[in-house]
């Protein structure tokens, strides 16, 4: 016997529930309540007591301790797997059901889960469901307008997850528990023919009412341009933007999570660049799989930083409810960036199942939340221990690469680069994305720095020793010989880069090869690369005064038509920001300057401009073709900072990107 009082036993009664169901799953009671065991979001127990008073006006009918969100209650607990499962409104319903399902025919398989009202969390609901791969949901929501809204809030928080959401056909003011304790034959036959003909009702509904969908609104391109604002938002310029998902793959150890914690605080210290590349400042959510005491020394210490450690999310949660709690946190601090570290460890995916596309879609639609949100999402994954082109080595199904906005895969350079180098290899939907990314980690002084760029993995084996040699070459002659350039190295590994700088132009050649007189190499003068000579011949617009003429290149973040006059000035037709100009009150008049006089120019608009133009301008080095330089001037001669440090380090620009024209050689990712 159950051992229930006589008002319980009655309660069951009128609700359909079998009392020895009831004691079989820790129904119990205590001070003239029914107790229904239950969880809290994090796994703890939860009672919630139901009084059984039918009188309305004495306070709730179910209370529970407070500050704590009760999570989905299944009865006979929560299956690995359940292809159906039947929703129900409260937990009477959810007993109820379970007692007639204990009598239903074999081929009516479904679990049972209980919601705790009308205003549960339904996150929490979407994630149970995903663990146990549920395909499709019966909903057994109350026959009033709060549960209407409940069902209405179920199908859409499912539609993302692909899980189909039916509604069971309930009697108007009626539940579910109502219906079962109506039927005076076997109740488990009677709700395996009423969702039988629910199922039948919808399938008909779709087949012939497609009006029901909601018409689909095509656009043309120039709506679409409309729509959108007028640059993209970077959190992270061409990496990470609101509302997309970055994965960003590497192999065990190789330093992400070190790369990470020097980008997040970037972000929060709200630095104007990282890595040479603009980021847009703000609090942090970041969700790590590591223990503090590996995670904290990397960590900045910073108010705007939120972190979920492994230690403070175990037991672990579902994959769904973690995300549903870090977008909750999100919200509540105004972050800008949600990171995920790692992937595999939090979406609970075993390594089989990351390899099925239809797990790894499903696990990255939970997603949708966060970026619906307007987060930036930075997810973090392994690679195989194969090599792969665009995605190919991140590991898992192909799924996730297709399913993700912008890839970056984080590797050690091949060959004899130096151990503190790393590759950032990348492929997008935005143009504004690198290909390829050289930058220097020195664990000593914990400094990150930007190396130079590529157009593509082909550059990634020699970029690297081709900026160690232009540091190791001098600017003036006599030049070093090939004796002098051991240090890096075996000679057939970076001989073949020397001759290639060689061909360029970058590098001259003096001696003759021979005892006595040496070959001997030093950088060529910058207006003498190939890649800069293009500038010269440059149209400047002298504008009837003495001003100094606009650098022949927009701002950063816009892109002049090759229609358009290289100035800004008053006179133009059309200024360089694309806009009609005022009508001129000087003569729009050009000439053609050298080399030389380019340089001299730049370095006057540099004197000339306010702080406000100093940081919206920028060069590219003609050597390595990278933005973000330091440009200095030592000794009568101008150099990149970055590739060739001078003995004087007088900085005379900052430059924070690279804003040449299209088509140059000084176009982002183009090797010069």
């Amino acid at each position: 016997m159950s051992g229930f009082s006589r008002p319980t036993l009655d309660y069951f009664v009128v609700h359909a529930i079998d009392p020895d169901l009831a004691a079989m799953v820790g129904v119990t009671e205590a001070d003239g309540r029914i107790v229904w065991p239950c969880r809290d979001a994090s796994g703890q127990e939860l009672p919630r007591r139901r009084r059984l008073d039918p009188e309305p006006g004495v306070g709730p009918k179910v209370t529970q301790p407070a500050g704590r969100t009760p999570a989905p209650w299944w009865p006979l607990g929560r299956p690995e797997r359940a292809s159906a499962v039947l929703v129900c409104e409260g937990e009477p319903d959810a007993l109820a059901a379970a007692s007639a399902l204990r009598t239903a025919p074999e081929a009516l398989r479904l679990a049972v889960v209980g919601l705790p009202g009308s205003s549960a969390r339904l996150a929490l609901l979407a994630g149970d469901l995903v663990a146990c791969e549920c395909k499709e949901v019966m909903l057994a929501a109350h026959g009033d307008p709060a549960g209407d809204r409940l069902a209405e809030r179920i199908t859409e928080e499912l539609r993302p997850l692909d899980i189909a959401a039916v509604r069971l056909s309930l009697g108007e003011g009626r539940d579910l528990a109502d219906e079962l304790a109506g039927v005076s034959s076997d109740r488990g036959e009677w709700l395996a023919g009423r969702i039988a003909d629910t199922e039948a009702a919808a399938d008909e509904v779709a087949a012939t009412a497609p009006s029901a969908v909601p018409a689909l609104r095509f656009s043309s391109p120039a709506e679409l341009r409309a729509s959108m604002p007028p640059e993209a938002s970077w959190t992270w310029d061409g990496y990470i933007t609101p509302g997309a998902i970055t994965l960003l793959a590497g192999k065990p150890k190789v330093g992400k999570s070190t790369l990470i914690c020097a980008l997040v605080e970037a972000i929060v210290t709200r630095a104007e660049t990282f890595l040479s590349r603009r980021v847009v400042g703000g609090p942090v959510i970041y969700v790590s799989e590591e223990a503090v005491g590996t995670l904290l020394p990397k960590l900045p210490d910073h108010e705007d930083l939120r972190v979920l450690t492994r230690e403070a999310a175990w037991p672990k949660p579902s994959w769904p409810k973690l995300i549903a709690d870090a977008v909750e946190e999100a919200r509540r601090i105004g972050a800008v960036l949600l990171v995920v570290d790692t992937w595999s460890y939090w979406s609970n995916l075993a390594p089989e199942r990351e390899k099925d596309a239809g797990a790894a879609q499903q696990a990255i639609g939970v997603l949708v939340e966060a970026t619906r949100a307007g987060l930036a999402v930075l997810l973090v994954h392994h690679q195989r221990k194969e090599r792969g082109e665009d995605g190919d080595a991140i590991r898992g199904s192909g799924a996730i690469a297709g399913a993700v906005d912008v890839i970056v895969e984080y590797e050690r350079p091949n060959g004899e680069s130096p151990q503190q180098q790393r590759h950032l290899i990348s492929v997008g939907r935005w143009p504004q994305t690198p290909s390829l990314l050289l930058v220097e980690h020195d664990v000593a002084t914990k400094a990150w720095g930007h190396v130079a760029e590529g157009a593509g993995r082909e550059d990634a084996a020699h970029l690297g020793l081709r900026q160690q040699l232009l540091q190791m070459l001098p600017c003036e002659e006599p030049g070093v010989t090939l004796g002098d350039l051991s240090a890096l190295g075996k000679r057939e590994v970076w001989h073949n880069e020397l001759k290639r700088l060689m061909d360029e132009g970058a590098v001259r050649r003096t001696g003759g090869g021979r005892r006595g007189d040496p070959y001997r190499h030093c950088r060529a003068p910058i207006d003498s690369v190939p890649g800069f000579r293009s500038r010269a011949g440059t149209e400047w617009c002298a504008g009837g005064s003495d001003e100094v003429p606009s650098m022949p290149f927009p701002p950063v973040g816009g892109r002049q038509k090759e229609s358009d006059s290289h100035c800004n000035c008053a006179a133009n037709p059309r200024n360089g920001n694309g806009d009609a100009a005022p009508t001129a009150a000087v003569e729009h008049s050009k000439r053609t300057l050298t080399g030389d006089e380019f340089v001299e120019r730049l370095i006057a608009e540099f004197d000339a401009a306010d702080e406000s133009a100093r940081t919206r301008r920028a060069l590219t080095c003609p050597y390595l073709a990278h933005g973000g330089c330091e440009w200095r001037h030592a000794g009568g001669v101008w150099t990149c900072g970055v590739c060739h440090p001078p003995a004087v380090d007088e900085v005379v620009w900052a430059a924070d990107g690279d804003a040449f024209p299209e088509g140059g050689a000084h176009d982002r990712g183009t090797a010069a």
